[in-house]
């Protein structure tokens, strides 16, 4: 069930990381590739797959995420992945997820140029009406 979504990219789990942190101290999850599942030994005999609980595809260079497999994860961390397009219903269905980290690049930048250029575009506009208003008012020395 995990295998694709584990697999993305290659690597381990790292220490230091909040998805490592969280996963390897405890005896109830075992991790495989960059998941941390729940430890097949603990779960019910009813439940056939482990369930992914925490996601760690930093640095994956993932443009497109299809994460339908992950929708049991807890925490999610996606950061460092440069054009990620991510679709609105990514995340649809993952009602245990607490924690998503995403690249610093989704938080959006300041349109500086567009903001600046309507100013100085204004700026101008208001400054000549008044000066040609203006002008015909003042008297000559």
């Amino acid at each position: 069930m995990s295998e694709q979504v584990c697999s993305l990219c290659p690597g381990d789990l790292r220490n230091g990381t909040a998805v490592g942190d969280l996963c390897r101290p405890n005896a109830s999850f075992v991790t495989e590739g960059r998941c941390c599942l729940q430890n097949q030994t603990i779960l019910p005999h009813d439940n056939i797959f482990p369930s992914c609980h925490n996601l760690y595809l930093w640095n994956c260079s993932v443009g497109q995420v299809d994460l339908h497999e992950a929708s049991t994860a807890i925490m999610i961390d996606l950061s460092e992945n440069p054009a990620l397009n991510l679709s609105y219903s990514a995340f649809q269905g993952f009602t245990a997820l607490q924690n998503l980290v995403l690249p610093p690049v989704l938080e959006g930048e300041f349109p500086f140029a567009e903001v600046f250029g309507i100013l100085g575009i204004s700026m101008v506009l208001v400054t000549a009406a008044l000066w040609f208003t203006q002008r015909r008012k003042a008297k000559p020395f």
